[in-house]
């Protein structure tokens, strides 16, 4: 049975993909490697992947990126308030003594919240340019080392794909179901509907390009540096 690809996020058409033929695993990578590499980053590196991610924003016509930020802003408030009136250093002149944020803490707060909104910022890019197969196809390209160890990379995909699917499912029911006997007949008419049918996930794996080897060079090159 065929189905039909849609975008992982569920916010951007999957059309998108076509622009990005990065290989899966490593835009999975890219983006571990740019969190994991976060903290270490200075100012200029910063503000460069800023205005990189912020292109690719409104290249791929990604609004959602906003959306969390606006529901993140009293997380992001908190943060930038503890550090500048938690770290030490000097005081900001003009501000009464008893409630002078340092300056050191308010630049230690807007570091952190540019390095949150960075990573929000890479994971909607990564949830709107890829399906939820194309992830599929990525995670499992890089877990399967693991079946070296025993672990099964096939049963850790599937389970993964079954459990993005259940939650794309459930969310779908609760926005259209409108009351709860509605919702008891239609959850118990899913599950028997999904224990008479057997369902085959299928996974189409692309070959490494040009572009991939130039990007995987760049990925070491970048561990090597900030490491």
């Amino acid at each position: 049975m065929k189905r039909k690809i849609q975008s992982a996020g569920r916010f951007s058409p999957a059309f998108l993909l076509k622009r990005c033929d990065l290989h899966p695993s490593l835009r999975i990578s890219a983006l571990v490697l740019m969190v994991v590499l976060l903290p270490s980053l200075k100012l200029n590196h910063l503000l460069f992947l800023g205005a990189t991610l912020v292109v690719m924003l409104l290249y791929f016509r990604i609004s959602r990126f906003f959306v969390m930020i606006r529901r993140m802003r009293w997380l992001f408030l908190s943060i930038f308030l503890i550090y500048a009136y938690t770290t030490p250093g000097q005081y900001l002149i003009g501000f009464p003594l008893e409630v002078a944020p340092t300056s050191e803490g308010l630049h230690a707060g807007l570091l952190q919240i540019s390095r949150i909104a960075l990573v929000i910022a890479g994971v909607v890019v990564l949830m709107a340019t890829s399906t939820r197969e194309v992830l599929m196809v990525g995670i499992y390209s890089i877990i399967k080392p693991l079946s070296l160890i025993g672990i099964s990379p096939e049963r850790f995909t599937a389970r993964l794909y079954l459990t993005l699917q259940y939650i794309e499912t459930s969310e779908f029911k609760s926005k259209n179901e409108k009351s709860a006997w509605q919702q008891m007949l239609k959850l118990n008419f899913y599950s028997h509907e999904k224990a008479l049918t057997d369902e085959m996930i299928r996974l189409d794996f692309p070959k490494i390009g040009f572009f991939d080897a130039i990007c995987i060079a760049g990925l070491v090159l970048l561990i090597c540096v900030y490491w």
